[in-house]
């Protein structure tokens, strides 16, 4: 079981998903730094956090069966994937909440995962596809997944965002 204090914070860090808060915390100043492009990449990676950390952080006596599977094949792909890959200090195998959000987030680590040859990307798609419709009422295929990270990676370098950002989001779940 994950608490905040396994990972770091957002003085540390360009954006924060705080699980007990539910909030995104964004570094205003990282975010000048970095750009536009590594600002759409970081608040979508942190979004993905706001679906994904809840298995992490809770007791399995509270999940239910879907959240405890995606919790254990994560667990368990994120061991293999970090064993057999030739850059362990990639970010997203920092732990397995950086695992999933990097993945689905950063073409880097994405063509890392592709590249170990151990089926582990199709393997991911189908945990969060199966962990999205049944927990959060979606209904959504393999296909529908992948292509929409592949066409949200594909276009990234596109993103402009207006100045007049906001320190702080808020995100509700249902």
């Amino acid at each position: 079981k994950f608490t905040e204090k396994d990972v770091e914070g957002p003085e540390t860090t360009e954006a924060f998903m705080s699980y007990e808060k539910n909030r995104i915390t964004l570094s205003y100043e990282n975010i000048e730094k970095f750009g536009d492009n590594r600002f759409t990449q970081t608040f979508l990676h942190e979004m993905l956090h706001s679906y994904t950390l809840y298995p992490f952080f809770m007791d399995e006596k509270k999940l239910n069966s879907k959240e405890i599977n995606f919790k254990r094949n994560i667990q368990s792909i994120y061991k293999t994937a970090k064993k057999y890959t030739k850059n362990p200090g990639m970010y997203g195998f920092t732990n397995e909440l950086e695992f999933i959000s990097e993945v689905m987030t950063n073409p880097s680590f994405r063509q890392e995962i592709i590249s170990l040859k151990l089926n582990i990307w199709q393997r991911i798609l189908k945990f969060i596809t199966d962990y999205f419709n049944g927990n959060f009422n979606f209904d959504y295929t393999l296909e529908d997944i992948e292509s929409t990270i592949f066409k949200f990676l594909d276009s990234i370098d596109e993103v402009k965002i207006e100045k007049n950002l906001t320190r702080e989001v808020r995100i509700r779940q249902q």
